[in-house]
């Protein structure tokens, strides 16, 4: 937990403590005689604040710096009212007397009639306001938001709890009757009876009429504020390690350029998109100090209401802190207004844009902001098209980008060329490298930079007594072991919170989001992830039905498991053991929008002969440990050899050509021993296929005693 991490939750724990203790007081004095009536209304809100700041203690741990330091003046600005309010009712509130009214009247002459309970009360809801609606926006539900802004009314409209006194306010009068007003304070606006009286202090006497007045008490308006300057307002440091990576910059200034308009970046994740953000957004600050640059989280639609309240209290805009005000219109507006000057929107993570296309009647957690629900548009909508903005977008899917910018806007992010990754190697090590290794490593991880970065940080933070090198040796002994260090999860100043900083965690996040949105696409690429990483056929994939048919049970009862092996040995091994009910049409239907879903993720691309497939082999690995965890591993390593097997043909010279094409992925199975007994016949029959093939070659590492030992398991 950072500091000020540690700081706000401290100061939501003290505050909580202190309106605990003062209901405690209330309580054990409950029901006697001389209880005071407005005493027993602020108790009554006092449940409601305790469950607020328990749920805000809750997010507080998981929002970013930035907002955890703007929550603290919030917070100690609370706990100075809930000591008041706690002190007034250990001096007033006594379980064996009715003396409560004079004791009250003495500690208010010492300490000032601001510390009204009522008063006390109604602010302290009023910070617990500030909180909910604009730093940690989800805290309460919709019914707590709406029992907040009821308190606040009650509290202003209560009857003082001081004899003789009222309540300030702003009288608005309606009717020409006799109307008796007591000590009104303030301004008297819209009489329309005959006023004996102008100076509303004291007794006031209005008009001649029977009928009945109205009398409206207002709040004080919301006063007009001074906007500032322009400024950038970043989540993030600039980091000082940070590699250009050629065109894609350029790319990036060029397109951002143009007025009003829009850009993605789009890119597997890991491959640097914020990072780029964050650059050109402290490269804009610094090239044009007059232009405003924003930074909105659009990973959901609360961060994305929060970042917009943010922007609305950044530059001051009237009408903000109405409840009711619908906070989009407001900064649209704003945004349209080329008085304000040019401005730089960065929407960060938009990863799914269904909550910015649809329409909005809620929020989430259900709530709906105060907005009439029937004039919401959607949230898109309140990105404005004008000459004085342009918007950045980054997000892992391409189908998401397009739905927001033009397919020429787009900027597609790979992982970076070999000398830009030896660079960011080297500056993230600082001395701890050795070029060697360390390039033969960035080699290894594929040129990903957060990958590179958590490989950096595991070895900086271990230096000297460990070398790039030794994680070199360590990243190479097996596959579980790759796993391992990819999990690991460093600090970095420069990713959201929602985003994780291990590549594997960060890959299994999207493959989660995949198997919602498009199951069968996720069993694409579960299926995908046992072959070579390059020229995966397409013939391969087709099937990817877990099933077996009558057809081979029978196969199995008329001759054993070793006869079915014998027959593979003399060229029988059948593509009949893998018959499904499936028709190739049926199968074909689906299979294009998977291919279409895991290239908008990036996770796989097409060979220019287009039936192919590629994907990076880390990928691979995250997906297969994804597998493991979801205990789906078994199952998809028996697919891939069944497939293999099905289309790996024997060793003849006829069919030299088409094994040569699948010996990779021979080679892959060869890793990949099953645990089911029968795939381990399949499994074995390809071993013994690519055996064959490869006889008088060298490179082929499976030896006869394999395939006897396979043989003496039956």
């Amino acid at each position: 937990m950072s500091s000020a991490g540690a700081a706000v939750v401290g100061l939501i724990s003290g505050v909580i403590s202190i309106i605990e203790a003062t209901k405690t007081i209330y309580d054990a004095a409950k029901d006697v005689k001389g209880q005071p009536e407005t005493f027993r209304q602020v108790h009554a809100r006092l449940v409601l604040v305790i469950g607020i700041l328990n749920r805000a203690r809750e997010r507080a741990l998981i929002v970013d710096k930035t907002t955890q330091e703007a929550l603290e003046p919030i917070l100690e600005s609370c706990k100075a009212k809930a000591k008041n309010l706690q002190k007034i009712f250990q001096k007033v509130i006594r379980k064996d007397d009715d003396k409560w009214y004079n004791r009250y009247k003495k500690a208010l002459s010492t300490l000032g009639k601001e510390y009204k309970v009522e008063c006390l009360m109604e602010e302290i809801l009023k910070d617990i306001q500030v909180l909910v609606y604009e730093r940690l926006m989800g805290t309460a539900t919709n019914a707590q938001l709406k029992e907040i802004q009821e308190a606040i009314k009650e509290m202003n409209e209560m009857p003082s709890s001081l004899q003789g006194e009222t309540r300030g306010g702003t009288q608005n009068y309606q009717g020409s009757s006799n109307n008796n007003a007591n000590t009104i304070r303030g301004a008297r606006r819209n009489g329309t009876g005959d006023l004996y009286h102008n100076e509303i202090k004291g007794d006031a006497h209005f008009g001649s009429n029977s009928t009945n007045p109205t009398f409206n008490i207002c709040a004080p308006p919301e006063r007009l504020e001074t906007p500032p300057n322009p400024l950038a307002v970043i989540p993030f440091s600039r980091d000082p390690d940070f590699v250009k990576r050629g065109v894609i910059f350029d790319q990036i200034d060029q397109k951002c350029a143009v007025l009003g308009s829009r850009t993605a970046l789009v890119g597997l994740g890991g491959v640097g998109k914020s990072q780029l953000a964050i650059e050109y957004a402290y490269r804009t600050q610094e090239r044009s100090p007059k232009t405003w640059v924003f930074w909105v989280h659009a990973s959901n639609a609360a961060r994305f209401e929060q970042s917009f309240r943010d922007i609305a209290n950044c530059v001051k805009i009237f009408g903000r802190q109405n409840p009711e005000a619908n906070i989009f219109q407001l900064v649209h507006d704003w945004l349209r207004d080329d008085r304000k000057g040019k401005w730089v929107l960065i929407l960060d993570n938009v990863d799914d844009a269904s909550f910015l296309v649809k329409d909005q009647s809620t929020l989430q957690d259900g709530q709906t902001n105060g907005i009439d629900s029937g004039s919401l548009q959607p949230l898109v909508s309140y990105l404005p098209h004008c000459p004085n903005g342009s918007i950045l977008i980054t997000t892992r899917s391409r189908n998401t980008a397009l739905k927001l910018v033009e397919q020429r806007d787009t900027i597609v992010v790979g992982p970076m060329s070999k000398g830009d990754a030896l660079t960011l190697f080297e500056n993230k090590l600082g001395g701890h490298t050795s070029c060697d290794y360390t390039s033969e490593l960035a080699a290894e991880l594929e040129f990903m930079p957060l990958a590179i970065v958590q490989a950096a940080t595991y070895v900086y933070q271990r230096a000297p007594r460990y070398s790039v090198q030794e994680y070199l040796e360590e990243f190479r002994k097996s596959g579980r072991k790759r796993t391992s260090l990819l999990n690991y999860e460093g600090e970095h100043l420069r990713r959201d919170r929602e985003a994780k900083n291990s590549i594997m965690t960060t890959w299994q996040i999207s493959f989660n989001h995949i198997r919602e949105i498009r199951p069968s696409a996720s069993d694409l690429l579960s299926l995908m992830s046992f072959f070579d990483r390059q020229g995966i056929p397409e013939a391969l994939l087709q099937s990817r039905s877990d099933q077996r048919n009558s057809q081979q049970d029978q196969k199995e009862n008329n001759g054993g498991r070793f006869a079915r092996f014998a027959r593979f040995v003399h060229g029988d091994a059948s593509s009949n053991d893998n018959v499904d009910g499936t028709s190739q049409s049926s199968v074909n239907n689906g299979f294009e929008d998977d291919v279409l879903t895991l290239r908008n993720y990036s996770f796989i691309s097409v060979n220019l002969d287009g039936t192919t497939f590629e994907m990076h082999s880390l990928v691979q690995l995250a997906m297969r440990k994804w597998l493991e965890d979801h205990g789906q591993q078994e199952r998809w390593k028996r697919q891939f050899i069944r497939n293999l097997n099905a289309d790996f043909p024997t060793g003849e010279y006829e069919n030299w050509v088409s094994c040569q094409a699948l010996f990779p992925h021979a080679q892959s199975a060869a890793a990949q021993q099953p645990e089911d007994q029968d795939s381990l016949i399949d499994w074995a029959s390809i071993l013994y296929k690519a055996a064959w093939q490869r006889k008088l070659e060298r490179g082929f590492l499976v030896k006869s005693t394999m395939i006897r030992l396979i043989v003496w398991k039956w």
